[in-house]
């Protein structure tokens, strides 16, 4: 099995979900995550996330309530979680359950 095709059960924790998305005869992974923090901290942690080219993005999800919902690549697993982690030490914001978008 190649590392691609490893489940990405290998972070542990809240709610990371796995999911694949088919691209052509190639299968793309990815993980999301939610996370709750202050309104005025969103654009902060969206340009520190994604000033890591191609790790992941992030959008809001209920700008009321300050949910984002960060998407990492597949590939980058391990490395999106180590940014998550270190973050936390700029900005406060926690894990949270996984929730619909609204449009």
């Amino acid at each position: 099995m190649s590392r691609r095709e490893l489940p990405l059960d290998i972070l542990k924790g809240g709610c990371y979900i796995s999911n694949s998305q088919e691209n052509g005869a190639m299968t793309v992974y990815f993980v999301k995550k939610y996370i709750a923090l202050h309104r005025s901290d969103i654009a902060l942690f969206k340009f520190f996330l994604e000033g890591y080219d191609g790790i992941g993005s992030v959008t809001t999800v209920d700008g009321e309530k300050a949910v984002v919902e960060v998407t990492i690549m597949g590939d980058f697993a391990e490395d999106g979680r180590l940014i998550l982690e270190a973050l936390k030490d700029e900005i406060e914001f926690e894990e949270c359950e996984s929730m619909e978008r609204k449009d």
